[in-house]
């Protein structure tokens, strides 16, 4: 039986051929006839079935996406702080082709640079070693860590080469899937193409949790100044979406009719996202670690000055040295939100709850244990009421109720609120009983508690939605936001705690017809050297990148 052998790359077939099923056969392709990156090859059968597949990494220098070199020079002779820092940036065609056509060294209109500059005392030695080029030729046509991508094309040699075909050799995954191409199996989309912000749900009965058909679903959404209005009629699945686009947070309200009347229905939101857990780079793993000064144990106030030289203390890249401080008043023990472990708001929570298509209860024991699995409720016997009563735990120790930081209640006591009247609960784990909120037999076991704060809304009232509707807010897209770039002259005086680690950044850097640009900014307070780092890429998918 004859078998089919097809070799793509990026989802581009560029070699097939049509085999006899022996037991060894060769079959060239010519290297100078494919792209430069991972090349997947594959044999099938008749059904499209896949026989044996690998990948391999191929160099092309005709048909390699980096054509641009790009060169930054700095203008000024020194560095002065609070003073205009020039640069020249220059890009220039690699092959030698392309620099006698003027016409082919033009980049498209609009300019594709980007160029970033920083203080280089800021730098971490142990960055990870990644570019565009070994970001889009390998690392993301494959799965999982890849230790110091860029190194793989610092220099062609054979332990390099070796490296890339071993590396080739362990990738159980592709980017693209022979099955899906071939059509032997449905490629299903997670998600939309996205127009716009998709707001899509679903209508469920609220005991038995059946999507509901023909339900009209009306919305209004409000800002400051603008509104949304709109309804939708829920399909058999009792699906329904709307389409926006708008910026900032807005206020969401939906209501539900069946006919003239509104329903008790479950209205769920399809919104909760949460990333894939990755695994640690070699950056988190390899992180730079200083030496850091320590104060001496138990300087008082008054002799702090004399205890400790400052000329000796280590400032980090990114910290600052701040001038003494006086102490007039310490903090008292009471307890606050700042030493909690967790805080939780309420009306987020229960949202979460919501779009799970969970029960929502009252009482904020059960509340607690469906949004923390940390959290227990259980029954313990009491030797003095002779009696068993019900108690709370997180992680193993025992839970104390505190309402709006002032005493301890009971976790079945009558002034416990409802969950529809709280608006921010904290966490606080504490090594030792607080003589605030405890009774002196507890002070006396020395047992650790964990004390949970409950926090109402200032003007007591219960956020409870009307029948058969639901208020929520939704996030629209984030503002674009100009990278600050301060000037310095008559209209800004200089700034002593500048201490940027980005001096210059350009998301859309536009060069003249001769690849050229000049930049201006402002220098910060500390810089004396700087590092740069420039890349681009052209529509077609050229690229260009900062010459060492």
């Amino acid at each position: 039986d004859s078998i089919g052998l097809a070799l793509t790359c990026r989802g581009k077939i560029y070699a097939r051929a049509v085999l006899q099923a022996k037991s060894e056969q060769v079959f060239q392709i010519p290297k100078q006839a494919l792209p430069s990156g991972v090349q997947q090859i594959t044999l099938f059968n008749r059904k499209g079935e896949i026989l044996a597949e690998r990948l391999v990494f191929v160099r092309n220098p005709v048909y390699d996406p980096q054509q641009y070199n790009i060169t930054v020079k700095q203008l000024n002779e020194h560095l002065d702080a609070f003073r205009p820092v020039r640069l020249e940036v220059q890009v220039e065609a690699i092959d030698s082709s392309l620099k006698k056509d003027s016409t082919k060294n033009l980049l498209p209109a609009g300019g594709p640079l980007v160029l970033s500059v920083r203080d280089a005392s800021e730098n971490l030695k142990n960055a990870p070693l990644i570019d565009i080029y070994s970001d889009l030729l390998l690392a993301s046509e494959l799965k999982g860590y890849i230790r110091n991508p860029a190194w793989y094309f610092e220099k062609e040699d054979l332990r390099r080469n070796r490296a890339l075909d071993l590396l080739m050799l362990i990738q159980g995954w592709k980017r693209y899937d022979w099955e899906i191409m071939t059509g032997s199996k449905t490629f299903e989309a997670t998600h939309p193409i996205e127009e716009g912000i998709l707001l899509q749900g679903k209508i469920l009965s609220q005991l038995f949790k059946k999507p509901k058909e023909d339900i009209l679903v009306t919305i209004w959404m409000t800002s400051d100044s603008t509104a949304y209005y709109g309804n939708c009629l829920t399909d058999s699945l009792g699906a329904f979406n709307f389409l926006f686009d708008f910026t900032d947070t807005w206020n969401l309200s939906l209501q539900i009719k069946d006919g003239e009347k509104r329903k008790n229905h479950r209205i769920i939101l399809d919104r909760l996202f949460s990333p894939v857990p990755g695994v640690i780079s070699y950056y988190e793993q390899d992180a730079p670690v200083y030496e850091r000064f320590r104060f001496p144990k138990n300087t008082g106030s008054s002799t702090l000055l004399n205890a400790i030289d400052s000329s000796k203390i280590t400032v980090l890249p990114g910290e600052v040295l701040l001038p003494q401080a006086e102490i007039k008043r310490r903090r008292t023990d009471q307890l606050s939100t700042g030493e909690a472990s967790v805080v939780y708001t309420v009306e987020k929570e229960l949202d979460v709850i919501r779009d799970q298509a969970e029960d929502e209860y009252s009482s904020i024991p059960i509340f607690l244990t469906q949004i923390n699995p940390y959290f227990w409720m259980g029954q313990k016997y009491n030797s003095n009421t002779d009696s068993m009563e019900e108690i709370m735990q997180y992680k193993g120790k025992e839970v104390v109720f505190i309402l709006e930081d002032l005493y301890s209640i009971g976790m079945n006591s009558e002034e416990m609120p409802y969950v529809d009247e709280v608006e921010n609960i904290a966490i606080v784990e504490s090594q030792s009983p607080n003589l605030l909120h405890e009774t002196i037999e507890a002070v006396a076991s020395m047992k650790s508690r964990v004390y949970v704060h409950i926090y109402r809304y200032k003007d007591r009232h219960r956020n409870i939605d009307p029948l058969g509707i639901r208020k929520t807010t939704l996030q629209g897209y984030s503002r674009v936001k100009e990278f600050f770039h301060p000037k310095y002259d008559r209209v800004l005086m200089s700034d002593p705690q500048d201490h940027r680690r980005t001096l210059y950044w350009n998301p859309e850097l536009k060069t003249d017809s001769t690849g050229k640009a000049l930049v201006r900014f402002y220098n910060s307070a500390t810089c004396k050297k700087m590092s740069f780092d420039a890349v681009l890429l052209t529509e077609d998918g050229k690229m260009g990148l900062l010459k060492p």
